[in-house]
């Protein structure tokens, strides 16, 4: 009676039970007793399954996973009676919620891992665009003088609205570089285009003399002046930026900084919707420095404002033939005249 009494306070412990009742079953059977030898490998067997549960149990306070267990070392004979074929199904169940856990934990690192690669691509991305125009937005409401009827965007600009009928007579200024061909694209096509008409105050100034030079641009090195150009373009001062780089290009005109200053010289046009001088502006660029580092976005801008000038014909040439010449270009420059080819419904 007393052995009774203490299985019993024994099983009152938790996992404990399981062997203790196995024991018992044991004892109720006479023919166990007999064979003392089966009996201890039965018990045995009953302590290495009791620290394999222990084992489990750490494994899941600690959120890990549990070593698979042989299904031999935890399945019972028919002597060990119905516990243990019981604690074998409850272990392959805990098994299977396991490997379901870590299947889905695994399926979240994956799609965790894509959207951080998709962000990283992002954010370089706008960390490209604030660092060009976007992050003049901020300094756009206090300048007077810009005539800026949407806000700048590097990619996609608002239509602009249907521009007048050229003169058949009209010719605008020459480039410095002979004239060619793009594509199917002439420069007389360009030449022919109405100039805008001329504002009041200091904005587009023709070839700047000396002296205008010394006035727009402050003393030092061409990197410092052209610094300070472009410093203007980034407070979205976008007249006294196009005076400035003007006469960056006239000063300074065999620099390596002279393309990108040709560059940000069309782009005040553009981001005023003065697509036509933006047009011209793009494609002496190109023209300057066919192979330079910025030929590919010369050919985008230059697309991108025949476009705005309804004349998608030669938009699309210009846009395939950024595709043929520059099949390595940056991605953020394929994707935008991607989008602008669709734009324009080009074939």
């Amino acid at each position: 009676m007393k052995r009774w009494l203490g299985l019993s306070g024994y099983a009152a412990g938790g996992l404990g039970w399981l062997p203790v009742a196995v024991v018992a079953a044991l004892l109720s059977a006479p023919h166990a007793l007999a064979q003392s030898g089966e009996l201890r490998s039965l018990l045995d067997r009953m302590e290495r399954l009791e620290r394999d549960i222990g084992a489990l149990n750490r494994q899941l306070s600690r959120g890990g996973k549990r070593p698979l267990v042989a299904p031999g070392a935890v399945s019972g004979t028919a002597d060990a009676g119905p516990a243990i074929a019981r604690l074998d199904i409850r272990l392959t169940a805990l098994d299977e919620e396991l490997r379901a856990a870590t299947g889905k934990m695994e399926e979240l690192t994956y799609r965790i891992g894509q959207i951080n690669s998709r962000l990283d691509k992002l954010v370089g991305d706008v960390d490209y665009r604030l660092s060009v125009l976007e992050g003049a937005r901020t300094g756009a409401p206090g300048v007077a003088e810009a005539p800026v009827s949407g806000r700048p965007r590097m990619a996609a600009v608002p239509r602009a609205p249907a521009v007048e009928a050229r003169a058949p007579g009209a010719r605008g200024q020459g480039f410095a570089a002979p004239p060619g061909i793009l594509g199917t694209i002439t420069e007389n096509d360009l030449k022919a285009i109405t100039p805008p008409k001329a504002r009041a105050g200091p904005a587009q100034p023709a070839v700047a003399p000396a002296a205008t030079e010394t006035a727009v641009l402050p003393e030092g090195t061409p990197k410092e002046r052209y610094t300070y150009a472009f410093g203007l373009l980034r407070q979205a001062k976008y007249d006294e930026a196009e005076a400035a780089l003007r006469a960056f290009i006239q000063a300074h005109g065999d620099d390596p900084l002279a393309s990108n200053a040709r560059f940000w010289l069309g782009d005040t046009y553009y981001v005023r919707e003065q697509f036509k001088e933006a047009a011209k502006t793009f494609l002496a660029g190109y023209k300057a420095d066919p192979k330079g580092a910025k030929a590919p976005d010369d050919l985008l801008k230059l697309g991108m404002s025949l476009a705005r000038l309804e004349k998608k014909k030669e938009a699309c040439v210009t846009f395939a033939k950024l595709k043929t010449d520059f099949p390595d270009a940056p991605d953020r420059i394929k994707k935008a005249a991607a989008r602008e080819r669709q734009r324009a419904a080009c074939r």
